[in-house]
């Protein structure tokens, strides 16, 4: 079944609903359909833009660019709910992002590891940004989230892999966080990096259902060698940074807790 001739095109609801029938009816898996073939959560431009409270045309900047999933059929967007939710997210409370080295400075500070690139008059300023709350928006800048499927069998050997620093699910066991992830994994890995890691563990990016998600540092690199888990404010903030609330109430418990 051809996806223009069952989608349509006449509303969102008609667009879901020929979608649907589409994913019932192909043998693989499309951006807009998860494994089982049934449609993923999808919601209309206007909605989007409604739960960002930004306008139509700025969602539409935002899936141009990639910082929004969906797919384009017949014409109209159908936007992945999940990426708009991380988004609103990501942009909820006050505060401005810093800059990555400041912002790697601040977990590393909340880590209590002390932040050598740092210079000392940025040290204080960096103190009093403590707030849970701020902290995903004013640290956004240290890495762009990205995310891949790999074949089950490979995920332990991704997990391995020495360019990984694990974070996130994959480094809450570490820190005795209240979830835990075994079927997927979680680490940042430099930009220079992320092509190698990605041929080796054959990572595919345009998969609707990624059980990898790797946070790519481009620039300047803050772990140590051989480095294998992030530092706890770092494992906290990415847990926030999570659509999954469990793994929400795990980071901010993380990050309230007794500090090295």
């Amino acid at each position: 079944m051809e996806l223009v001739k069952a989608v349509g095109t006449g509303g969102t609801a008609q667009i879901r609903s020929g979608v649907a029938r589409y994913c019932q009816n192909i043998a693989y898996t499309q951006e807009i359909c998860n494994p089982d073939g049934v449609i993923a959560e999808q919601i209309s431009v206007e909605e989007a833009a409604a739960m960002l409270k930004v306008s139509p045309q700025q969602v539409r900047v935002h899936l141009a660019n990639g910082r929004l999933r969906g797919a384009k059929l017949s014409g109209r967007w159908l936007v992945d709910r999940e990426s708009v939710e991380r988004m609103r997210i990501s942009r909820a409370g006050p505060g401005r992002p810093l800059d990555p080295e400041n912002a790697w400075g601040l977990l590393w500070l909340l880590s209590g590891r002390h932040p050598s690139w740092v210079k000392p008059w940025t040290m204080s300023r960096l103190r009093q940004r403590t707030s849970v709350e701020d902290l995903v928006v004013s640290t956004a800048t240290r890495a762009e989230r990205r995310t891949f499927r790999t074949h089950s069998g490979l995920i332990q050997h991704l997990r391995n892999d020495h360019r990984l620093v694990l974070t996130g699910i994959s480094a809450s066991r570490h820190y005795r966080a209240d979830v835990v992830g075994r079927r997927e994994v979680e680490a940042y890995v430099s930009e220079r990096n992320l092509p190698g890691v990605a041929n080796d563990h054959k990572l595919s990016e345009m998969a609707d259902d990624p059980n990898v998600v790797l946070r790519v540092v481009k620039g300047f690199w803050p772990f140590e060698s051989g480095e294998r888990y992030a530092p706890r404010a770092v494992v906290a903030v990415d847990l926030l940074d999570s659509t999954d609330e469990r793994s929400r109430r795990a980071g901010s418990k993380l990050l309230r807790g007794p500090r090295p």
